[in-house]
């Protein structure tokens, strides 16, 4: 394991943002699920205020965590200030992060475009559970029944979705529960390992 040059930011949902969430989604949530897996951003370690940094990016920060918990935004709050994302958010900064991995960390743009239609093992495998749920089912799962699936936590689900949706891999009508749609064409889907 080797110390690396960063800090690290872990956002923490608060209570509002867990009562906004509920509002705009069926599957109802706790903030204990939602506390299970918060988004960590890496921070340069020779930056002196790490709470400057976060203000000033504050609004993207804001806007990935309701994309990832909620696509349609048109169901996000009108008032996206950083008075309110303070107030929805706990922010803790970490000084020392250390990096187990053996491999080179790969940022999401190192990978290749969509367009090529490659995606991680992982995304492969939430892509074909996604697609043989809808061909067997008509409709697409619930992300309690992904999550029960891969047995991961409910925030796992709604970044692996958000990530796939963002890359091109799958599509949602805003507003309608159920409506995943795998974009590939059926040769192009990994195989079910599970």
């Amino acid at each position: 394991m080797y110390s690396i040059n960063r800090s690290v930011a872990i956002i923490k949902p608060k209570q509002p943002f867990l009562d906004w969430l509920n509002s705009v989604l069926e599957d109802k949530s706790t903030i204990e699920k939602l506390r299970e897996d918060c988004l960590a951003i890496l921070l340069p370690s020779e930056e002196e205020d790490s709470q400057k940094l976060i203000k000033k990016h504050y609004k993207k920060i804001f806007e990935e965590e309701l994309f990832s918990w909620c696509a349609d935004d048109a169901l996000w709050p009108q008032n996206k200030s950083y008075k309110r994302f303070l107030t929805w958010f706990e922010v803790e900064i970490h000084s020392i992060v250390m990096d187990a991995g053996d491999n080179r960390i790969k940022r999401e743009g190192d990978f290749p475009p969509s367009s090529d239609h490659q995606c991680t093992k992982k995304q492969g495998q939430y892509l074909s559970f996604i697609y043989h749920y809808i061909k067997l089912h008509g409709y697409a799962p619930a992300q309690a029944e992904i999550q029960k699936f891969f047995q991961v936590s409910s925030a796992s689900v709604h970044n692996m979705i958000s990530t796939l949706i963002k890359r091109g891999f799958l599509t949602q009508e805003k507003g309608k529960a159920r409506s995943l749609r795998v974009v590939l064409p059926e040769e192009e889907i990994p195989s079910l390992e599970k």
